[in-house]
């Protein structure tokens, strides 16, 4: 999971420079709002646009189209639109069954398929 740790590492280190930030598979949809240090944490809505203001940094963690961490169990991504500047996180569902039927099939631990259906 990203927490605000990682965000002080990504905006100071990794890329300094750069106002918008998109990251993911950690699992966790999350938009962290920054001036000088990751000082705002909004974990969103999948009905919330976020308007990009001109003097904050984003970092957009879009979450993860498998193997949600956040309780809901349906695929997570983000869009950002380039023209209006905002962005959304949105949630697709999607054929669990399917999906942890083939977990099991591949063999893999069986609380990968499981939480599939919780989003845990």
């Amino acid at each position: 999971m990203l927490d605000e740790a990682d965000v002080a590492m990504i905006i100071q280190h990794d890329c300094p420079a750069q106002p918008l930030i998109f990251v993911g598979h950690t699992h966790r949809g999350t938009t962290y709002i920054c001036r000088d240090q990751p000082v705002l944490r909004i974990w969103e809505d999948p009905q919330t646009t976020i308007h990009i203001l001109p003097d904050l940094r984003y970092v957009f963690n879009v979450g993860s189209v498998g193997q949600p961490r956040d309780g809901d169990w349906r695929a997570s991504y983000g869009i950002f639109d380039t023209a209006a500047r905002v962005f959304e996180l949105r949630r697709a569902e999607y054929d669990v069954d399917t999906a942890s039927e083939k977990i099991v099939r591949l063999g893999f631990p069986l609380t990968l398929s499981e939480r599939l259906f919780l989003g845990l």
